[in-house]
């Protein structure tokens, strides 16, 4: 009997300390200054990208810049400490060749085309290209434990930059990086429920899916997958009224929707202006 009574307290404690976890997960820095741009910004994925404009690439972009969207972009590090614009860890989908991205330099993946013929661009020619135009949304792409480094060349890069732009990871320990590194640039978590997402190893799920870490790292925003907004994860954001970015919205009245209610959309698949 006693050792159930002990067993009883370690779970209610525990139960406890998650709830705690995610009272303070569920907080957000207040007064952000440009949050308020960034969040009636409509975001086009990857570029404006279409069947003749590869995805991130430099065409796509300035297609977005043109149209006055806010851009969401990928960045991985290269083997070269470059910062190449592409959101797989390969090249395998986008260019047809299986190179990793952080084990090769940018000159050698820019040898690869897309499929317009157009090489994967670098930050600092997208940065040029957009020169402040609109807001962008940089998504740091963490290959295994560089996540440091990335965000250390991303904030390089950056310096100067006189446009609005926020960051993002999936990965907790790149907004640790840019809450030590800059603590005043606008910093985002990405996630979903990827208790769905079978191929993920369950002790990442289940350190993931419930956004404790934000406790921890405390992002500005959250950008959640929109099919998933009806997790407890972000209905807790919700409530403690946590700016919130919905992507990818392939659907414009399911974007007009969560536009209406106060969040920012990364679409694809169309033009709002058509």
């Amino acid at each position: 009997m006693i050792v159930l009574y002990i067993l009883l307290g370690l779970l209610s404690f525990i139960l406890l300390l998650l709830l705690v976890l995610l009272c303070m997960a569920s907080c957000h820095r207040k007064k952000q200054s440009d949050m308020a741009l960034l969040l009636k910004t409509r975001y086009a994925h990857r570029g404006l990208h279409d069947d003749t404009l590869p995805e991130n690439s430099l065409a796509a972009i300035k297609k977005a810049a043109e149209k006055e969207y806010g851009i969401e972009f990928d960045l991985h590090l290269t083997a070269d400490g470059a910062l190449a614009v592409v959101h797989d860890d390969t090249l395998t989908r986008t260019c047809g060749v299986d190179l990793k991205v952080n084990d090769t330099t940018l000159e050698a993946l820019r040898r690869h085309p897309l499929s317009d013929g157009s090489p994967i661009p670098c930050f600092e020619e997208v940065l040029q290209a957009v020169n402040g135009s609109v807001p962008l949304l940089i998504e740091l792409k963490n290959d295994g434990n560089n996540g440091k480094i990335l965000v250390k060349r991303t904030l390089e890069a950056l310096e100067g930059y006189k446009g609005a732009y926020c960051i993002e990871s999936f990965d907790p320990r790149v907004l640790l990086a840019l809450k030590k590194q800059a603590p005043r640039v606008i910093r985002g978590q990405l996630c979903c429920n990827f208790m769905k997402e079978k191929r993920m190893p369950l002790h990442l799920r289940l350190l993931l899916s419930p956004m404790l870490l934000n406790a921890f790292t405390k992002p500005d925003f959250v950008a959640y997958r929109l099919e998933d907004q009806k997790s407890l994860p972000l209905r807790a954001a919700k409530a403690a009224g946590t700016p919130l970015f919905f992507w990818t919205v392939k659907n414009k009245n399911a974007a007009l929707a969560e536009i209406n209610k106060g969040s920012a959309v990364i679409f694809e698949g169309f033009d709002f202006y058509k």
